[in-house]
């Protein structure tokens, strides 16, 4: 039986070239690939065939959004059982989703390729976000 691992991500398209192409595709050789993320794609209309399951919602645009989609995503999350394994690509996840995925005995991988500097982020959270990530450190 292969182990489970679940993409998260609250911004990239399923057909994303880095994260679906290269990582989720690779992935899915040796492991049974679960995607939870917005139902967008930019390149690829059908994609079939590849195994691995999906989870879509509809997108909320802008940061005020993409931070809104985290709530659907921990509702679906919560749904899946026995994963051993979290992949999430979006530094806004780091601190909320490393806590459930701990909760559940799942190993936490993150992929954060952003540069998200602490100035943009105090002026969009005033800082807070900056606090919770650096206790992750």
């Amino acid at each position: 039986m292969k182990k489970k691992i679940c993409i998260l991500t609250s911004a990239h398209p399923i057909d994303d070239v880095r994260v679906y192409h290269k990582i989720a595709l690779s992935l899915a050789q040796e492991f049974e690939v679960i995607w939870i993320g917005p139902d967008v794609h930019y390149f690829e209309n059908e994609l079939k065939g590849d195994g691995i399951k999906r989870f879509l919602f509809e997108d909320r645009k802008g940061f005020a959004g993409r931070i809104s989609n985290n709530y659907r995503l921990l509702k679906m999350f919560s749904k899946q059982r026995d994963i051993q394994y979290v992949y999430i690509p979006d530094p806004e996840l780091a601190f909320f989703f490393a806590f459930f995925a701990k909760l559940r005995n799942s190993k936490t991988i993150f992929d954060i390729h952003e540069v998200f500097h602490k100035d943009l982020l105090n002026r969009k959270v005033k800082g807070f976000y900056v606090d919770l990530i650096s206790q992750l450190e």
